[in-house]
């Protein structure tokens, strides 16, 4: 009988550490929740500014509608079903949205200075970008209509896209992702798309963007083996110190028609100016301190128990995967930081591109990363409770 109950005893302390244990680990997961999820919050800087300026640019971009000599009935962005339409687009609502005539601009605009709307600025150049594919490449015309039916387009990959210089005196020549400047690829209605293609950059006053824009349609930058053209931009606030990111894409897919597709992301750089950037610092600095000590533990458990014990419980294996994502995010946004430091600070330079800022806040901004890691220690909080 004294034997039986030393050993409940010590089962029951045993019990007792672990329960102290948990509550004690899930005390500290807790802490670490909380101000992670400020620092989540904080980094995207919530407020009606940044809203009413998406809001202004999706207006802009999507909602206004054709010029009534260029369409007999009204049609907007959503409508845009053939080249033709593209074209009535770019030079209705693109050009005369976010390329106005000087002579709208207010006196007090820097010389060289694109203005948006009074007080968004464009910054750095403009994008624009298509992709072709090969005559037959991907696709083969039935022999009983060779005769008729020259060649056929498939859709564009690896092996179709076409590479070979085109235009008058064969002026536009395909360029890599990387020559291109890195950037990201896209992902459209159709289908997926690399970084690479015919890119030309416009610089310049609206008068001389919107007349390259008429040399691109008249010497048929877009034709049969076009499919898809990107317009890709940029626009800073300064009043709330954001960028607005848009891409526009144009799917031209084999079965015929035009998709057309366009994404905008308001992206704050300034991360650490201001009051708020301070605390949101403190806290990042506190986050590393927690990955730190997490790092740590697990280092001093795997030392203990040996690979082959520690990899058997899969909570060790959870919390190995959440800090290698919190060190690719911490990577990520420093190396998006330390890019950005090196970009000119003055709209209107051209020595920026699209492509790199495009780049700069995915790196800085890694939100499904940053979700991942927000589910892993939401589903690990979620277990510590339900076992205590």
């Amino acid at each position: 009988a004294a034997q039986a109950a030393m050993e409940e005893a010590r089962a029951n302390e045993e019990a007792r550490q672990r329960a102290k244990a948990m509550v004690k680990e899930g005390t500290v997961y807790f802490c670490f929740l909380t101000i992670y999820t400020l620092a989540l919050l904080g980094a995207k800087r919530p407020g009606e500014g940044p809203y009413f300026f998406s809001t202004l640019v999706k207006d802009l971009l999507l909602e206004d509608e054709f010029l009534k000599e260029a369409s007999h009935v009204l049609k907007t962005f959503q409508d845009v079903a053939t080249p033709k339409e593209m074209w009535q687009w770019v030079f209705g609502s693109f050009t005369d949205s976010f390329f106005p005539n000087e002579m709208e601009l207010n006196d007090g605009t820097p010389a060289g200075s694109i203005v948006v709307f009074d007080y968004n600025y464009l910054f750095g150049a403009v994008r624009v970008r298509s992709m072709r594919v090969k005559p037959n490449a991907g696709c083969q015309v039935h022999g009983e209509f060779e005769s008729l039916i020259p060649a056929c387009y498939a859709a564009v990959s690896s092996s179709t896209e076409d590479r070979a210089p085109y235009g008058p005196n064969q002026k536009w020549k395909w360029q890599s992702g990387k020559e291109l400047g890195g950037g990201l690829p896209f992902w459209g209605l159709y289908q997926f798309y690399s970084t690479s293609g015919y890119a030309i950059d416009l610089y310049g006053n609206s008068s001389q963007i919107t007349a390259v824009l008429e040399e691109l349609k008249d010497e048929g930058f877009v034709d049969l083996q076009t499919r898809a053209v990107f317009y890709d931009l940029t626009l800073f606030n300064p009043g709330l110190n954001v960028y607005a990111q848009i891409s526009v894409a144009f799917e031209f897919p084999p079965s015929g028609g035009m998709l057309p597709y366009s994404i905008i992301r308001i992206v704050n750089f300034a991360l650490y100016e201001g009051t708020a950037g301070k605390v949101l610092l403190a806290m990042d600095i506190i986050l590393l301190l927690f990955v730190v000590y997490y790092l740590v533990e697990e280092g001093m458990e795997l030392k203990q128990e040996g690979w082959k014990e520690f990899a058997k419980d899969k909570w060790n294996i959870m919390d190995c995967i959440t800090i290698l994502c919190f060190f690719v995010v911490i990577g990520f946004r420093i190396r998006g930081l330390v890019l950005w430091s090196r970009i000119p600070s003055q709209p209107g330079d051209q020595a920026c591109d699209f492509d790199r800022f495009q780049l700069i806040s995915r790196q800085v901004n890694l939100i499904q990363m940053a979700a991942l890691v927000l589910f892993i220690t939401l589903f690990r909080i979620f277990f510590l409770l339900f076992s205590t």
